[in-house]
């Protein structure tokens, strides 16, 4: 699916491009009066992000637009080139706001002009409601690219373990001329790293297959273009978020509840009920998407603080790992502590493996809840609609 056709194409004058921050989220009361006031006066700060690490600096547009572009996940730009090109679901969301676009085309331009503020209003929303499906899927689509890259990582370090472990037996075994109790100690952990390898391949075979259904294409060939794909070796950066002023701005599903607002208003006294519900849908949606960045933000901000020392235990248990095996070579050391090494190693390498892809789930989550990924104003004048090709 294309662009909108010219002849459902509407001409968006400036009064019909969304106006926003009708009710901004609650503030942050500060505790000073201002001397010389009659009463007690209460001075009220800017909203601001609870979690935020120093001041939050306003929050780069053009990076959230395209933020899968510079997340830091290899290959991931491409993957979602991918699914706007072959996505079913984008492409019937797509065809559900084309048709409401055409039916508002169609409309007698000599229709009562309170009547034509209403439909534009509920066009708005539809719009934005499509948008907002589309940031959500991308975000989902990313967070499956995320985990994949985990797994795979995973399994990798599972196999490195295996294969030491697996040396060392070997070693063994063609010293003494048999498998002795020393031998059989170190096959142990052997078959628990395949056990556990079998369990992570697992997990990677599923979040492969749902992967490949979002992309609307053979897993195989979800299989190739993932093969080459690793996670990040540095953990994710956190943006600038700016404030909870800006998500009214930003955010589809808080564009589209305001233009729903706005069209109740401009229905009369007639909506009072129905216009406070609206009102109230907006105020909670508002507070519910503050918290939710607020969580992304508290929960990146966690992971990359814990992974500072899960990646000092790992380097700790690697160097461990290594004396031992030197030890071993000398003959200064048995087959069993040499084994207890590799398995604290294989574990607190995992364990890093996991937190550092932890700050990458979190980052795509705090993407999504400030609304990146709405090209707002070329999308509405039609400009370079790419998506639902399938």
């Amino acid at each position: 699916m294309s662009a909108v056709r010219p002849s459902t194409q509407i001409i968006w004058s400036s009064a019909m491009i969304p106006t926003l921050l009708r009710s901004s989220t609650p503030s942050l009361p500060e505790g000073s009066r201002n001397d010389g006031a009659e009463g007690p006066e209460v001075n009220v700060a800017s909203p601001r992000f609870l979690f935020f690490p120093g001041k939050a600096g306003e929050c780069d547009e053009k990076l959230l637009t395209h933020w899968w572009e510079h997340a830091g996940l290899e290959g991931l730009a491409t993957i979602v080139q991918v699914w706007l090109a072959q996505s079913i679901e984008l492409s019937q969301a797509r065809l559900e706001m084309e048709h409401h676009t055409a039916l508002f085309s169609s409309r007698h331009s000599a229709s009562p002009e309170n009547e034509l503020e209403q439909a534009m209003h509920l066009l708005i929303s539809q719009i934005a409601q499509f948008q907002h499906t589309r940031v959500s899927a991308i975000a989902k689509l990313a967070t499956t690219y995320a985990r994949l890259l985990i797994l795979t990582e995973r399994v990798q370090n599972a196999d490195h373990s295996i294969n030491l472990h697996q040396s060392i037996a070997d070693r063994r075994s063609h010293e003494t001329g048999e498998r002795s109790p020393a031998a059989r100690l170190a096959s142990s952990p052997i078959a628990e790293l395949h056990a556990f390898r079998e369990t992570l391949n697992g997990e990677r075979n599923a979040i492969l297959l749902a992967l490949s259904e979002q992309l609307c294409e053979p897993a195989s060939i979800t299989r190739t273009r993932t093969a080459a794909h690793c996670l990040p070796p540095s953990m994710a950066v956190l943006p600038m978020v700016g404030s909870p002023e800006d998500l009214t701005l930003r955010r589809p599903d808080l564009v589209a509840l305001d233009h729903a607002m706005m069209r109740e208003e401009s229905i009369g006294p007639s909506a009072a009920f129905e216009l406070r519900q609206a009102q109230l849908n907006y105020e909670r949606a508002c507070l519910m998407a503050t918290t939710t960045v607020e969580q992304a933000i508290n929960r990146m901000v966690t992971a990359c603080s814990s992974l500072i020392p899960a990646r000092a235990c790992a380097a700790n248990a690697d160097a461990t790992a290594r004396a031992a095996q030197s030890a071993l070579r000398k003959g200064n050391a048995d087959t069993e502590s040499v084994s207890h090494a590799h398995v604290n190693r294989f574990n607190f390498n995992d364990r890093e493996i996991v937190v550092r892809g932890e700050t990458y789930l979190a980052l795509i989550q705090l993407f999504q809840a400030l609304g990146g990924g709405w090209e707002s104003e070329n999308f509405m004048h039609g400009e370079k609609s790419l998506e639902g090709a399938a």
